[in-house]
């Protein structure tokens, strides 16, 4: 599932193969999963953080996927850069990203974005109550 074969499906129909019900425009639409307050908390966090992933031309492939997965569940908390060399819009490819490796899309700044998600076995991180 490439980022180019996807960005094309979106171009030809106006919407996404990957799940047609989440809006890339409107990233509220995502799967809301934590508070607002969990969101700011989450944010303040990843704020110290550098990109530990880059996503370039090579695109969204199963190989960057898997080491996003990977980072999740290690450390929670991913922020990942995507390069300019990559054709797409950032929100698109976050969006893609995040519902493939089933996490929360915390925030997208520039070419950079944030995705959480818990790790049931081994928790990292304490969320503030909602």
């Amino acid at each position: 599932a490439g980022v180019s074969r996807y960005l094309d499906t979106v171009e030809a129909t106006g919407s996404s193969p990957v799940a047609p019900t989440i809006a890339i425009n409107n990233l509220k639409e995502v799967k809301v999963m934590i508070s607002s307050k969990q969101r700011a908390y989450l944010r303040g966090l990843a704020n110290t953080h550098e990109p530990l992933l880059h996503i370039g031309k090579g695109g969204l492939t199963e190989a960057v996927a898997t080491a996003v997965d990977e980072a999740l569940k290690a450390r929670e908390l991913v922020k990942v850069r995507v390069l300019k060399n990559l054709d797409g819009e950032v929100k698109m490819v976050a969006t893609e990203l995040a519902v493939e490796v089933n996490a929360e899309l915390i925030q997208v700044i520039g070419r950079n974005f944030v995705l959480y998600k818990t790790n049931p076995d081994e928790p990292k991180i304490e969320l503030p109550a909602h």
